[in-house]
């Protein structure tokens, strides 16, 4: 548990204090997920539905701050900053002993886009929509990239995988997909924009801040619809940085 502790209390840290990080687009990404890879290297991963609005996706308002059945984001995150996703992938597995987290490595195409860029751009061209500055952190520490619809097999290159057996953390070997194809390619440096403005809300500090950004987790495939996720408030890291609140299913 005192290991588990220092994960999240790092986790605050780095999403609190991260700089900007989009300038230079990566070569590759990576995506944390419960499922195994004779799963994702057969079917990709799936965005939820079609929702492209990129606020509520940022913000989870299109997939963890709904119900079931409901959570609509029309993207697939991934995460350019390993050693933070890779954190979260150990972190995930301390607080769920015995559950295998898989670490997914892609290789991401002009189809990706910075999170935080296309955040910045859609709300710079609608000025009226309010905005906190929370909103950008845990896309900024993990510097996420994000992709429309589908990620598709021949992009993701391999796959490791975390778990704690009898409080130790085993890193598994990578596993490479047969599927796999090679290429010089990398994320686009244009951000994503639609010209779709979000939905007027009230603002607010205190709201559900991820572990990994909103839906950096939170993805649908027709095998497998539902992967739990840790989550925690912004109220909880000034009252506890060793606690985990509560649990949610993306």
């Amino acid at each position: 548990m005192k290991t588990l502790g220092v994960l999240l209390w790092v986790f605050v840290t780095v999403i609190l204090k991260a700089p900007y990080s989009w300038a230079e687009p990566p070569g590759t990404v990576w995506r944390m997920d419960t499922r195994p890879e004779q799963l994702i290297f057969h079917a990709g991963f799936q965005a939820w539905g079609s929702n492209f609005n990129v606020h509520d996706h940022v913000t989870g308002e299109s997939c963890v701050n709904r119900q079931q059945g409901q959570r609509d984001s029309g993207f697939v995150s991934t995460a350019a900053n390993f050693q933070f996703i890779r954190t979260a992938a150990a972190a995930r597995a301390f607080a769920q002993p015995g559950q295998r987290i898989y670490l997914y490595r892609v290789r991401p195409d002009s189809n990706f886009f910075n999170a935080e860029a296309s955040l910045r751009t859609l709300h710079d061209n609608n000025p009226q929509v309010p905005i906190t500055p929370l909103n950008y952190h845990p896309s900024r520490a993990a510097n996420e990239y994000i992709t429309p619809t589908l990620i598709p097999t021949q992009n993701i290159r391999d796959v490791e995988s975390y778990i704690v057996v009898d409080g130790e953390l085993q890193v598994s070997t990578a596993q490479v997909n047969p599927r796999y194809v090679a290429d010089n390619t990398r994320a686009t440096n244009r951000p994503y924009f639609n010209g779709e403005a979000p939905r007027e809300r009230r603002p607010t500090w205190l709201g559900m801040i991820p572990m990994v950004g909103a839906c950096l987790a939170a993805s649908r495939s027709d095998l497998k619809q539902d992967i739990p996720a840790i989550m925690f408030t912004l109220e909880s890291v000034y009252n506890s940085s060793t606690s985990i609140i509560n649990h949610d299913e993306l």
